[in-house]
């Protein structure tokens, strides 16, 4: 099997120098990739890790506020060309998590995928179980 060549796997520091624009050779190179992404004339693979360490490096190396990142990082996974199964997932998670100020973004993101699958989540998590086991 040939590797697909026009989808790329991406990681945090390429989606941090784009959406902080804080390195502008790196942004300028970065920028061209995400305006053909944005378009789905490339096509980029981002791991679930890689949203949750992006979302977390902003938040708590970069102070971005919490709605700034919420809407940024919905945006950014709206594009055409991003491949992650899970995107619509996520986006519903940060709608979560914005919604609600006692719950990570990963709980809120086992919450709409618990939803999704029909699975009720185990967890010691009061606020967690309260929320999302309805």
């Amino acid at each position: 099997m040939m590797p697909d060549t026009q989808v790329k796997i991406i990681d945090a520091n390429v989606i941090l120098r784009y959406l902080l624009n804080d390195d502008e050779e790196q942004f300028k190179i970065v920028k061209s990739f995400f305006d053909k992404v944005k378009t789905g004339k490339a096509k980029a693979l981002i791991f679930e890790s890689v949203i949750f360490e992006t979302f977390y490096v902003l938040l708590k190396v970069y102070k971005i506020p919490k709605r700034e990142i919420v809407d940024t990082m919905k945006n950014l996974l709206s594009f055409k060309g991003i491949r992650n199964k899970d995107a619509e997932l996520f986006i519903k998670a940060l709608d979560c998590y914005d919604m609600y100020n006692d719950l990570s973004l990963i709980d809120c993101f086992i919450c709409v995928k618990s939803k999704k699958l029909k699975i009720d989540i185990f967890s010691f998590d009061k606020k967690l179980n309260q929320k999302c086991n309805k």
